[in-house]
């Protein structure tokens, strides 16, 4: 597999350090090796792309998966469940296929993030922070 998808971030007010996991064995963990972007620096204003590869072996393929977002003014890379010190977390459910990385609606009520476009058609995903 190892099919390179990018995640397009963007923060409105402050610098955000962006970490995102991807329960790929779908055991309800976020373990070390499902970090997929660790502690990425994001400036106000603009928008960053994230890049990361799906790895080729364990993964659970068309299976609704947990994608867990975050955005911090601390490095949370080492602790998905960590702390904020003023940031937010937010998870999304993504299916794998064998080469593309989806997502289901999200019902966010806060609207502080927003993933589009849904379902994506070449694996790149935006995700703004508002």
């Amino acid at each position: 597999m190892s099919n390179p998808q990018t995640l397009t971030v963007a923060c409105t007010t402050n610098t955000n350090n962006f970490s995102v996991w991807i329960d790929y064995n779908n055991n309800g963990n976020f373990e070390s090796s499902e970090l997929v972007v660790n502690n990425q620096s994001v400036a106000p204003g603009t928008n960053t792309n994230l890049n990361f590869n799906i790895p080729a072996t364990g993964v659970m393929l068309n299976t609704p998966l947990r994608m867990r977002i975050i955005a911090d003014s601390n490095d949370m890379s080492s602790n998905p469940c960590g702390q904020l010190a003023y940031g937010q977390v937010e998870d999304y459910e993504v299916s794998i296929s064998s080469s593309t990385l989806s997502t289901q609606d999200v019902n966010n009520k806060s609207q502080d993030f927003v993933l589009y476009p849904n379902p994506s058609e070449n694996g790149m995903f935006y995700i703004k922070h508002r």
